[in-house]
């Protein structure tokens, strides 16, 4: 299996198509640690493979649920599944959640703050 292979097969089992841009992201990051698109993917590198699946989650999870075009229609995996997934992986690989951290941003901005004089 092909470090493509890979990647196509993480996104299908979200039920996300592997468009070539998805990809794109994920090669040149890969890329710049020695890995192509090409390589099969190993136990030496499945490790950096999944970083950088997971690291492209945050922006999948602003594109729409469901697309129907042509009598053809595509869903994924539910946002909060997808989700949960993400947070499981980065406590998985040591990588920093963002989506935690952009929730406890709006958090805080959203507490009112009142000072007294």
């Amino acid at each position: 299996m092909t470090v493509q292979d890979y990647i196509q097969e993480r996104f299908l089992i979200l039920g996300l198509p592997a468009v070539e841009s998805l990809l794109f992201d994920v090669g040149s990051k890969l890329c710049k640690k020695g890995i192509t698109l090409k390589d099969d993917a190993t136990c030496h590198n499945v490790e950096d493979l999944q970083r950088e699946f997971v690291k492209t989650l945050p922006m999948i999870l602003l594109s729409p649920q469901s697309i129907s075009e042509l009598g053809v229609s595509i869903t994924m995996a539910k946002r909060e599944d997808i989700i949960r997934y993400y947070r499981m992986q980065c406590k998985a690989l040591g990588l920093k959640d963002e989506l935690r951290e952009q929730e406890a941003e709006e958090e805080q901005k959203a507490k009112a703050k009142i000072r007294f004089l």
